[in-house]
């Protein structure tokens, strides 16, 4: 390997915006025989499984709602204000959370 020839290389991306430095060091990368591979193959199976699984899954349940229900209608069912407080602080601190987190 040229020892010039990579820091003539070097000297002219540093010099160059982000999206030619990109191309030139993927040239670069091409030129040196670099190649980058990746098997994902046995986790992306896995995922895609559980994927399916999961969309299976019911996302209520029928029983639970029906007993709700039933208790509003005879007046039975308690509605807890400091767990629902508390619960709803919770849920608009992690979107604040996560808001804060995007470009």
């Amino acid at each position: 390997m040229k020892i010039d020839n990579a820091l003539q290389n070097v000297a002219a991306t540093q010099q160059k915006p982000k999206a030619e430095k990109s191309k030139a060091r993927a040239q670069t990368q091409e030129q040196a025989g670099v190649k980058d591979n990746v098997d994902l193959t046995s986790q992306s199976t896995l995922m895609q499984s559980l994927e399916s699984t999961l969309a299976d899954l019911p996302t209520t349940d029928p029983g639970k709602i029906e007993e709700i229900r039933q208790a509003i209608a005879e007046g039975r069912f308690k509605v807890d204000e400091e767990v629902v407080a508390e619960k709803l602080v919770e849920q608009t601190m992690e979107q604040l959370h996560h808001a804060s987190k995007k470009p």
